[in-house]
């Protein structure tokens, strides 16, 4: 199977670490020298593949049940699920899944996702739609709460720009498409995903590149047009400079992306206000808020009137946020 945007990674720069390389190989080594970290409670075992500038060849795959036993490198994904889950894990697939995926009966998102991992040498590839149990409140509530780790943890993150759902793939050359048009780039759940992933491999239409904390790079050198690389979010998360003004700074962006349960605000951004909590963030988290400037995260005003409206309909007792939060409002909001 040849695939230009594959052969692009050979061929053209990517940045790790503050460091550029010019090869395939280096790029894998380069990745394979972050440290081992726990898995996520459950990983697709991509098992091992071989690789060649030309050709990919793979393999089935199976569900790895890890519970945080099992120490490795992985990727994620950040992909537009769209209306139709053509292969999800469920409580009744679950026990064949931990058997053998096939890779041929993935949708093309995914089956894209699994091309970069093994070409980079990964072993382990989580995505939400296949180590989640979908249509199980108990297990979505246990597992998002651990998106924060499940993302800050990967080695890499795989930012699938261009599928417009799970059945529509990334990994298409030459054609062309501006980045503020992106598939993903307007979902809520990837807003928190973007700044948590410590790496991310970006797959545009007539363009891929990497991002980490120091910035972005293509094979140009120059970054995307278009793009909003939220580099110092990343640098400041890292280092420890995270402030009360920037949290809500980030909550006036995340109001102006898409969820398609608008009443997920507060578990879209639950790893964010994590890792804000563990830096220098003063107080408890209140539903959006911190107590710390509790009367500064009231100041925030609707910008939309025909959105202006309460949501109903939270998934679980106990998630509805007071009405004084943000998060319990629909459309857009401002400081």
């Amino acid at each position: 199977m040849r695939l230009d945007a594959v052969k692009w990674l050979i061929a053209s720069h990517a940045k790790v670490g503050g460091t550029i390389y010019h090869q395939l190989p280096s790029l894998r080594a380069q990745l394979a020298t972050v440290p081992r970290v726990q898995l996520p409670t459950r990983v697709l075992d991509l098992r091992p593949s071989s690789f060649s500038s030309d050709r990919l060849t793979f393999e089935d795959m199976r569900l790895l049940i890890s519970n945080g036993e099992t120490m490795g490198h992985y990727m994620t994904l950040s992909h537009r699920w769209g209306e139709a889950h053509n292969l999800e894990l469920t409580r009744e697939n679950l026990p064949a899944f931990t058997k053998r995926i096939e890779f041929r009966h993935l949708p093309r998102t995914y089956e894209h996702a699994v091309i970069v991992a093994r070409s980079l040498g990964f072993r382990y590839l989580w995505i939400d739609a296949l180590c989640i149990i979908q249509h199980d409140e108990h297990d979505w509530l246990r597992e998002s709460a651990k998106m924060a780790t499940i993302y800050h943890n990967a080695s890499c993150n795989i930012a699938a720009h261009t599928a417009l759902d799970d059945s529509h793939g990334f990994l298409w050359p030459n054609f062309a498409q501006s980045l503020a048009d992106s598939a993903i780039m307007k979902r809520g759940w990837v807003f928190q995903e973007r700044i948590l992933s410590k790496r991310i491999i970006h797959f545009a239409r007539g363009t891929s590149f990497f991002e980490d904390a120091s910035g972005v790079i293509k094979p140009d050198g120059i970054a995307p047009e278009n793009y909003d690389p939220i580099t110092n979010n990343k640098m400041n998360l890292e280092d420890g400079l995270v402030s009360q003004d920037e949290w809500y700074h980030l909550v006036e962006r995340f109001t102006t992306c898409n969820l398609t349960f608008e009443t997920d605000r507060l578990p879209a951004v639950a790893g964010l206000s994590e890792y804000y909590a563990q830096q220098t963030i003063d107080g408890k988290y209140l539903w959006g808020l911190w107590s710390g400037s509790f009367h500064q995260g009231l100041l925030w005003v609707t910008t939309a009137q025909d959105t202006n409206e309460l949501l109903e309909g939270y998934r679980a007792a106990g998630m509805q946020p007071p009405s004084w939060s943000w998060a319990r409002w629909a459309g857009k909001i401002r400081y």
